[in-house]
């Protein structure tokens, strides 16, 4: 990985968009090649993985598929891993709060159970987690005791000389 960033460390968002980013891609791809119905987009099915039965439909995959996609793009470059972060963590918690309030349909469209509210819920919280834990990497971190220098203050008496 430390090859891919010109050999600076990955900061939490940089990883946790290549991880969901797989992630979320393997899931878009599961929904239709697991499912033929889940590739009718208002299909309402459900796919076995791991012995779990999960409700899902068309939507469901192109959500996952496109938020992957776009996780992988962006991993590379710190800033734009961590504006995707948060993205996807309002968007993920927005869909489990969509989904309690109107039951098995987030957004009008996508269809989730319980099952997949509880795992958006805890993805949406890793992406908080990560934008938290990237925000020093990003911006830089700040010296403790540090003081402006003279020169970089707009009106200091220097500053106002060179002009």
């Amino acid at each position: 990985m430390a090859e891919l960033a010109n050999d600076r460390r990955w900061t939490p968002a940089q990883i946790a968009a290549l991880v969901f980013g797989i992630w979320w891609i393997g899931n878009g791809i599961a929904v239709f090649a697991s499912e033929p119905s889940g590739a009718t987009l208002a299909t309402d099915s459900a796919v076995r993985t791991f012995g779990l039965s999960i409700a899902v439909n068309g939507w469901h995959g192109i959500f996952h598929l496109f938020t992957g996609l776009a996780g992988v793009a962006v991993c590379r470059w710190p800033r734009g891993a961590r504006a995707y972060v948060l993205l996807m963590a309002v968007l993920y918690l927005s869909a489990v709060l969509c989904s309690i309030i109107t039951g098995a349909t987030v957004f009008g469209v996508v269809h989730v159970d319980d099952l997949g509210s509880a795992d958006h819920a805890v993805e949406g919280a890793v992406m908080v987690a990560a934008w938290f834990g990237s925000r020093e990497e990003v911006q830089g971190p700040t010296p403790q005791n540090s003081q402006p220098r003279e020169a970089d203050i707009p009106d200091s008496p220097r500053t106002c000389l060179r002009r």
